[in-house]
Formats: C-alpha cells, structure tokens, sequence
C-alpha cells in the first residue's frame, strides 16, 4: 500500500474514534502496518507525533464543544473524551491552549482551534521521496 493511502487510513481512523482510548497499536492494525512504521510517516508528513495530534484534536472539539454549549460541565466534556477526572483533562487543556476550561469558553478563542489534518491529492509516495 502507498504511503499516502496508509497515511490516509490512519488519519481517518483517528478522526472515527477520537471518543474512545486508543494507542498507535490500533491505529497500526487498523492500517495492516508496523506500529513504527505509521509513527515515523506520520510525523514526518505532519511534523507531529500520533500521540499529540490525537490530544490536540480532542482539546479542539472538547473547547468547540465548551464554546457552543455554555451549559454543558467540564467534568461532561472530560469524560466524553476519554479523561477519568477533570484535573487531568484540565491538565491536558492546559498544555494544549496555555489556560483552563473556563478561561477558554470566556475568551472564546475559535481560532486558535487545531483543524483536522487532510491530505491532498497525487502520489504519496513521490512527495515522501522528495521530502527526504
């Protein structure tokens, strides 16, 4: 299988299953390859580990979420995307927008969301060779 189509793979896998706890090993099987071959691909292509995107991806719909549903609890939104307590989803927000929950549903801070990564079209292979 081409690069881009395996990184596609993964990429939608992610995106399907940000809800539930997943690891590099699932996302691997998912798209019949080795656990170190997706991780290396997709940091290369994306200058990001699997492991921080999946994180900034689930703060991005976990503040959109906190934005357009003022009534909804922090602790609602830690648990619907995948945190046991709200101190470590508020750990985790913090890393990502450098301020608390609260903070950022005052703020609003919409632009500053990170936007799901898609890939454009052509050959795959021949983009990671250029890239080397």
């Amino acid at each position: 299988m081409k690069n881009l189509q395996v990184l596609a793979q993964a990429l939608a896998y992610m995106e399907e299953h940000l809800h539930e706890d997943i690891c590099t090993d699932d996302i691997a099987q998912a798209c019949y390859c080795s656990k170190s071959m997706i991780e290396k691909l997709f940091r290369h292509v994306n200058s990001i580990s699997i492991r921080d995107y999946i994180i900034r991806r689930r703060m991005t719909l976990a503040g959109r979420e906190l934005i357009e549903n003022p009534n909804i609890n922090v602790l609602e939104v830690a648990l619907k995307y995948g945190y046991s307590t709200p101190e470590s989803f508020c750990r985790a927000f913090f890393q990502v927008w450098n301020c608390n929950p609260s903070v950022f549903r005052k703020r609003e801070r919409t632009s500053e969301l990170f936007p799901r990564l898609t890939l454009s079209s052509g050959d795959g292979d021949e983009y990671m060779n250029q890239r080397r």
